[in-house]
């Protein structure tokens, strides 16, 4: 019986290993129908953010806010079927657009909050 007991412990803590990997994945965000999805998105600092285009061609433009002068973090082209991601480095708010179909703050736009 002790050994079932230790057997027993070793499974779940092995299960509570595994399911504590699975929830550390990255983000992920969809573009089609011309707009994002989801439109608002925080993350941790350093954390990596996917961009699926599902149809059309789409840019991932991203730039941080507060600071105009700020060059562009990413550029992208990006056609359907094929994905992009950033890595965002510092907390603060960013900007993510496609130069196609919106501006910075409009039509094909998101926001994302990094903590």
């Amino acid at each position: 019986v002790p050994m079932l007991r230790i057997l027993a412990a070793l499974s779940l803590l092995a299960a509570m290993t595994v399911a504590g990997c699975a929830g550390g994945g990255a983000a992920t965000v969809t573009l089609s129908n011309n707009k994002f999805d989801p439109t608002s998105l925080t993350v941790d600092a350093g954390e990596e953010v996917h961009f699926e285009v599902k149809d059309g061609a789409h840019t991932v433009t991203i730039h941080k806010a507060g600071d105009p002068t700020t060059t562009l973090l990413k550029d992208e082209q990006v056609s359907a079927g094929a994905d992009t991601h950033f890595e965002f480095p510092t907390a603060g708010t960013y900007h993510v657009w496609c130069t196609l179909h919106g501006q910075m703050t409009s039509g094909m736009a998101m926001v994302v909050t990094v903590e």
